[in-house]
């Protein structure tokens, strides 16, 4: 594993480590002073607003695959227009969009459910949310500069200085004034804004070679780009139908209560998802440049790698959430979630498998092979949607009927398609990505089951049993990690570990 690397994960680990702290620390903040129904809109919101962002993903998806490939190939002219067009294009999005978020905001009371009393405040909050989601397309483009050059650590950084900033914010707003659900949106814009400036501001340090003009905007580069990252938006709309329609499905046949309890729940889940996607981004890079320099060979022994370590990495938190979960939520929140305790199983436990293949989807960017991907991604949405529709409304199966219609559905198309698909355009044997996978899936299942059985049998209900609990659980997955590893695996780590460096990449 080379420096680079570990900076990048390690960073990317303080940074959303930081980011669950503050959440940890304010989110009761935020419920007690809110209620679980109000809370609700919060993430009935952020639903919402990931539904638009499929329209933005078709520009701005593909901009660090291109430029990257141009930099690295010394087209600097290229790379200059692709960057400066998918700037420019971005701005005119913005200002498209802009005026029809504010349109939407006053009739929404007729898409979703909204309590009298709470109109204005939501759709204030809808507004300043949508608004920092704009921004935050424009913040995608300047990240480039850093995933190019392999410096994800500093886009890291900055999201560090930026989550403090927006903790203040939150604890200062909650704490010193009447609360608002519309809060939530100010803090995320506020971080959203210091991370385009600083964003801005490392692009230009590290690539000061790099100008964004509108002189530069060149509609064939935004055709380019939109071309190839139309597959990648349409891969987004069907993960936004299998991940972001589940508040919005609750808020339709569930009451405020259940779904402010559900979003809760969610917060773990879509915690190990966004670890996840760091873990793969921290991979990504790599996976460019040796594809860029060996082309499928390199490839193959790399993804394979990566799949098995992600799974590896991500077990370890995914199975003591799984089954520690209910008391974990119960010590944070001064609230009982033992009923809701097979939720919080059903909607950890399958992600070992089915996130420890996301860089398969770098895969399928780096060989342009993204239009199989995105009809199955759109399937596995649009089953998704249907199945939460008829579990939850006709069958009036409840939070259950959206838990299983999703996990089903993201099963079909992360861990029956994607492996599958991969080991074809890689030109492997069909089960081959499955040999990653099968070893951390097993070791979080055991796992997983020894905690329940501890947590049945001497219910956790304090922190200090808790603690004790998890420590021991770790332990446990640490040495079958190790166990799950091979002998020169488990050497190459050991001795990395030993020497604070290492002489091989993955």
């Amino acid at each position: 594993m080379n420096k680079q690397i570990v900076k990048n994960l390690t960073t990317n680990i303080l940074s959303i480590g930081l980011v669950m702290l503050i959440n940890l620390i304010t989110m009761p903040i935020i419920t007690g002073a809110l209620g679980m129904g109000a809370y609700s809109f919060v993430g009935i919101i952020t639903n919402i607003v990931n539904c638009i962002a499929v329209i933005t993903n078709a520009l701005n998806s593909m901009v660090g695959r291109f430029y990257t490939l141009a930099y690295r190939e010394s087209r600097s002219q290229d790379a200059t227009e692709y960057i400066s067009s998918a700037f420019a294009a971005c701005l005119g999005l913005c200002a498209l969009l802009l005026p029809l978020i504010f349109g939407a905001a006053f009739g929404l009371e007729h898409l979703i459910k909204i309590p009298e009393a709470l109109v204005w405040d939501v759709k204030i909050a809808f507004v300043i949310s949508c608004s920092a989601f704009l921004l935050s397309t424009i913040s995608a483009v300047m990240s480039t500069g850093s995933y190019c050059k392999n410096r994800l650590d500093i886009m890291n950084l900055i999201n560090i200085f930026a989550n403090l900033i927006g903790a203040g914010l939150t604890f200062t707003l909650f704490l010193r004034f009447a609360p608002k659900i519309w809060y939530v949106g100010l803090v995320t814009f506020v971080q959203t804004a210091i991370n385009l400036l600083l964003g801005y501001v490392s692009f230009k340090r590290l690539i000061p070679e790099t100008k964004f003009s509108l002189r530069y905007f060149r509609g064939a580069k935004v055709k380019e780009l939109l071309s190839a990252g139309f597959y990648s938006s349409v891969i987004m709309l069907g993960t936004t139908l299998m991940s972001q329609i589940d508040l919005l499905i609750g808020n339709r046949f569930l009451n405020e209560e259940i779904v402010g309890m559900y979003t809760v729940i969610l917060f773990f889940p879509n915690t190990i998802k966004t670890i996840a996607a760091a873990i793969s981004n921290s991979f990504s890079p790599t996976t460019l440049a040796i594809y860029a320099k060996s082309k499928l060979e390199g490839l193959r022994e790399y993804s394979n790698k990566v799949v098995k370590y992600c799974g590896l990495i991500l077990g370890w938190p995914i199975s003591i959430m799984a089954c520690m979960g209910v008391p974990f939520i119960g010590i944070w929140m001064g609230r009982d979630f033992t009923d809701y305790r097979w939720i919080v199983l059903a909607s950890m436990l399958p992600l070992v498998a089915n996130l420890a293949v996301l860089q398969l989807n770098v895969v399928n960017q780096a060989i342009n092979k993204l239009k199989i991907p995105a009809v199955a991604s759109v399937a596995a949405g649009v089953l998704n949607l249907a199945l939460a529709l008829v579990f939850t409304g006709w069958l009036g199966m409840g939070l259950w009927g959206i838990v299983i219609a999703s996990v089903l559905s993201f099963s079909l198309r992360n861990f029956v398609f994607m492996p599958i698909y991969a080991s074809v355009i890689t030109k492997q044997r069909w089960f081959a990505y499955y040999k990653g996978i099968l070893s951390p899936a097993v070791l979080s299942g055991l796992v997983c089951a020894l905690g329940l059985a501890v947590e049945l049998l001497w219910p956790v209900r304090t922190i200090l049993p808790l603690v004790a609990v998890c420590a021991g659980l770790s332990a446990v997955y640490a040495a079958g990690a190790l166990l799950a590893l091979g002998r020169e695996e488990r050497a190459g780590i050991l001795g990395f570990l030993q020497r604070g460096r290492g002489k091989e990449d993955l």
